[in-house]
């Protein structure tokens, strides 16, 4: 914007035939962006939507660069994939075999890295997930956050909302959550779920490999089909994720069915809910959860952990679905109700990280202090 005036009233035909013709100072081209000499790491490789058979590796450099990646067993890269000229590369691996260990190495810009990840198991077969939610704001927090989780050599990484901060603010991608996290980027794919403070920048959209409906998908994680939605956006009956959700669920044929999405349907937080006990918007959501008989549904924005007792229409049913909140990834804490609802079991104002193992037989969760002690535990 070069220019722009506010006015009292609004203006008259030949008034703003007047402003059509008025002369404005000629305007000087923007310079092009500078290239620097040398390609250097903005953010090194990591692994995103990996499933049984296709992975994407997602980078970017400095300058603007094709690249090449090579991929195969650790003493056979025998494929390439090339990627156009860019900064942020999103190259798509295809063919995999499931569980299957790949070694990949990328060349761009005079630049060269080794990298490995594996595919996710088949449907009989056990995945491990680590999952958290608010990684944002303390750096330092969730770098111990991403090296407990790793220690538990996880298949995959969900982070349920609020990556960072300020989404529209390049640095807290770059340094707050993917160098940071770097302990389990480095190997463990990533699959991301947009918070409040993601903002919905564009940011978001360039970092990460994400499906063509972009804010919501689905992934099958050994036995489980997880489902995210994105609760910026409109979820409420008649809306385009709600529509989507609820056909995903009648169409899904795996023994467990989780959900995931940032605002949390019950708790007992005080600072952000008070009396209503949870967010409403996202409450708009359960009577999917009962018909469908959901298993377990993850979200954050509550920086605190909390285990909901099974719900069914709003009370408490052994046959309900399990909630929780998990929003201890890295944003400054939060208190909760000094007399919490019934329906609530297990709370723990503190920084935390969560584990859940999927068989075809069982689901556990786990969910761990930051040096490694597990506080709660959860079968089904």
């Amino acid at each position: 914007v070069h220019a722009y005036a506010v006015y009292a009233s609004a203006l008259t035909d030949d008034q703003v035939r007047e402003l059509a013709t008025t002369r404005l100072p000629k305007l000087t081209s923007l310079p092009a962006p500078v290239e620097p000499a040398q390609a250097t790491w903005v953010i090194e490789p990591t692994f995103q939507q990996v499933s049984t058979d296709t992975a994407w590796v997602v980078w970017e450099v400095s300058r603007t660069t094709p690249a090449r990646v090579r991929f195969g067993s650790e003493n056979k890269l025998n494929r390439t994939r090339s990627s156009r000229p860019s900064r942020v590369h999103k190259v798509k691996l295809t063919g995999l075999q499931p569980e299957t260990a790949y070694a990949v190495q990328i060349e761009v810009g005079g630049l060269a890295t080794k990298a490995q990840f594996t595919t996710l198991p088949p449907a009989d077969k056990p995945i491990r997930v680590a999952i958290v939610g608010d990684t944002q704001d303390h750096p330092e927090t969730n770098h111990l956050v991403a090296k407990g989780m790793r220690s538990h050599t996880p298949a995959l990484g969900i982070i349920v909302g609020d990556l960072v901060g300020a989404g529209w603010q390049k640095e807290q991608w770059t340094g707050d959550f993917f160098a940071s996290m770097r302990p389990l980027w480095a190997d463990v794919p990533l699959f991301p779920i947009p918070g409040n403070h993601d903002r919905n920048a564009y940011l978001y959209y360039d970092l990460m490999a994400l499906p063509e409906t972009l804010y919501y998908y689905s992934f099958r994680a050994g036995a489980a089909e997880i489902f995210t939605l994105d609760t910026e956006h409109p979820v409420e009956p008649g809306s385009k994720q709600y529509r989507w959700l609820e056909q995903a669920l009648a169409r899904s044929t795996a023994r467990w069915k989780i959900v995931m999405h940032h605002y949390p349907p019950y708790s007992s937080d005080l600072d952000d809910y008070g009396t209503d006990l949870g967010d409403l918007g996202a409450r708009e959501l359960c009577p999917l959860y009962d018909r469908y008989k959901v298993n377990m549904v993850f979200s954050g924005h509550i920086h605190s952990y909390e285990r909901i007792h099974p719900l069914r229409a709003g009370k408490m049913a052994k046959d309900g679905t399990n909630y929780f909140v998990v929003g201890g990834g890295g944003g400054d804490l939060e208190q909760f109700l000094p007399n919490p609802p019934a329906f609530s079991t297990v709370r723990m104002s503190g920084h935390h990280y969560t584990i859940l193992d999927i068989s075809p037989e069982r689901l556990t969760l786990r969910a761990f202090t930051l040096d490694g002690k597990e506080f709660d535990r959860w079968e089904a």
